[in-house]
C-alpha cells in the first residue's frame, strides 16, 4: 500500500469496515460506500483508528448522482409498475465468507 495516496471502498456491505481498517491502520485516506459499518463494534474501531492516525474518511454513495440510477427511480412515462414477484440476487464469494444470516425471517408482503 506503499505507493497508494487512499482507497475507494465499493464492497458487498460486510466488507467494508474490514478493508477501511485495514485501510487505516496503513494510514491511508479511504471514500466508503454507504454503509460505513453494519456492526456498532466494527464502526467504532474503525473510528478510533481514523482519530489515532489522523486519516480522512467519506462515507457516502456514488449511485445517487448517476443519471441512469435517478431515472430508473421513476417510473416509465405513461405506464405504471406492476408488481414484483422476485428479485434474484447473488453473490460471488467463497463458501463460508458470509456472515450469518439473521436469525429472524424477513417478510417482504406489503401490509
Amino acid at each position: 500500500m506503499k505507493d497508494l495516496d487512499g482507497v475507494i471502498i465499493a464492497t458487498p456491505d460486510f466488507a467494508h469496515t474490514p478493508i477501511l481498517i485495514e485501510a487505516t491502520k496503513a494510514k491511508k485516506d479511504a471514500f466508503v460506500e454507504k454503509p460505513m459499518a453494519t456492526v456498532l463494534d466494527h464502526a467504532n474501531t474503525a473510528m478510533d483508528l481514523v482519530h489515532q492516525n489522523q486519516t480522512i474518511v467519506q462515507v457516502g454513495t456514488q449511485r445517487r448522482s448517476d443519471r441512469r440510477h435517478q431515472e430508473g427511480a421513476n417510473p416509465p412515462r405513461g405506464r405504471r409498475l406492476g408488481p414484483v414477484p422476485d428479485v434474484p440476487s447473488e453473490r460471488a464469494l467463497e463458501p463460508g465468507a458470509l456472515p450469518a444470516a439473521s436469525a429472524r425471517p424477513r417478510s417482504w408482503a406489503r401490509t
